[in-house]
């Protein structure tokens, strides 16, 4: 799929997420690294060097909204989209000020995968 990021990585604490996610984003040719855990993905993140990001909120230890304000830190051009369990998970300040919005928010399960590859899309296209 044209306009997807080349690098993608996603950290998301339920394996069968985590799988699933990965093998839809590798089908379209995204290079895909997972990790279960922010602290995990902060490890890696220099050797992925992701273009983008997929993350849970909620997880182990240091949470998805630490990890990505520590990730864009590192790697300031990091596009990211949220993917979370949470129903009430409304948009911190911080993230709006990197520029994030509503529509970059998804609540799990995401029955068509396809809605977060066109996010992504619209993601890389915006600077």
């Amino acid at each position: 799929m044209e306009g997807l990021p080349r690098t993608l990585l996603i950290v998301d604490d339920e394996e069968l997420v985590s799988d699933s996610l990965g093998s839809y984003f590798e089908a379209l040719g995204c290079i895909v690294h997972t990790a279960s855990s922010a602290e995990e993905a902060l490890k890696g993140l220099a050797e992925a060097n992701p273009d983008a990001a997929i993350v849970d909120m909620r997880l182990p230890g240091m949470s998805g909204q630490e990890f990505l304000l520590a990730a864009r830190a590192k790697l300031p051009a990091l596009k990211s989209l949220i993917y979370t369990g949470s129903l009430e998970y409304t948009l911190p300040q911080e993230f709006q000020a990197l520029g994030m919005a509503n529509e970059h928010v998804f609540v799990k399960p995401v029955e068509d995968m396809k809605i977060l590859a066109d996010a992504l899309v619209s993601l890389m296209t915006t600077k």
